[in-house]
């Protein structure tokens, strides 16, 4: 399907709130190309996808104390240290 109609709307008040958040944080055109890549599909987003890269980000900054990064991280500095011990693990 062509989304190119909803650029002869004006307004989006009918649409529901998370089209209208995306809509004002990638704007209508990245909103079209998004319908388009994923029509008929569910998304949702999850942080459990970026555990490798936040487990990769804890080890390059071993630096760093563990409340400095759960602090900056939005985690808990328990949290911090499995993935600092999960990591020691693999390498």
């Amino acid at each position: 399907m062509d989304y190119l109609w909803l650029k002869k709307i004006a307004g989006f008040d009918a649409l529901p709130e998370e089209y209208r958040d995306i809509i004002s944080l990638v704007g209508l055109d990245k909103f079209i190309q998004m319908m388009k890549a994923f029509d008929k599909t569910s998304i949702y987003f999850s942080k459990k996808g970026l555990l490798p890269l936040l487990q990769k980000y804890i080890v390059e900054n071993k630096a760093v104390s563990a409340q400095k990064l759960a602090k900056e991280l939005n985690i808990s500095v328990r949290y911090v240290y499995k993935l600092k011990n999960l990591n020691a693990d693999i390498l």
